[in-house]
């Protein structure tokens, strides 16, 4: 539903600072569509200020035109999300692969929160604190956050 009112707000900006013409006869001049609202209407902005119009009030060809740069849009934006669906795999995949054989650290905090994958850290703030690098990137956590056998482990791991 996001992706079709999406559509919708790019596939209306063929109709902007243009007259619209209703099959009632209303005319709004110098209208600007600004996005739509469910399936059946769509809220313009002229001088007067915001105006909900009916998609059943469009003169048939402003309804054709909106409707295939609706679907082209939707066609579109289809296309992009395979394609970026396709990136994260391919990301993901890559990342494993490189990660293979790396021995990788759990730490656990006093509250139970658990920090997997973790690949290395590094002291900060005066000793008080690491620095954590994990598989979604940094985290600072503060010594006395951790439980003890994690302080443990900190402690005694020693990173090259």
């Amino acid at each position: 539903m996001k992706l079709l009112l999406l559509a919708c707000l790019m596939a209306f900006s063929a109709l902007s600072a243009a007259d619209l013409k209703l099959r009632d006869g209303r005319i709004y001049r110098n209208t600007k569509v600004l996005r739509a609202i469910g399936d059946d209407a769509e809220v313009l902005i002229a001088g007067f200020g915001l105006q909900k119009i009916p998609f059943s009030q469009l003169m048939p060809e402003d309804q054709a035109n909106l409707n295939a740069q609706t679907k082209a849009q939707a066609e579109l934006d289809a296309k992009i999300a395979k394609q970026r669906e396709a990136n994260r795999a391919a990301n993901e995949a890559e990342l494993k692969a490189r990660l293979a054989g790396v021995k990788t650290y759990t730490l656990k905090t006093t509250k139970g929160k658990t920090i997997e994958n973790i690949y290395s850290w590094e002291p900060e703030l005066n000793g008080a604190g690491i620095k954590v690098t994990h598989a979604g990137g940094l985290a600072h956590l503060l010594l006395s956050d951790l439980d003890d056998a994690s302080q443990k482990l900190v402690a005694e791991t020693k990173f090259k």
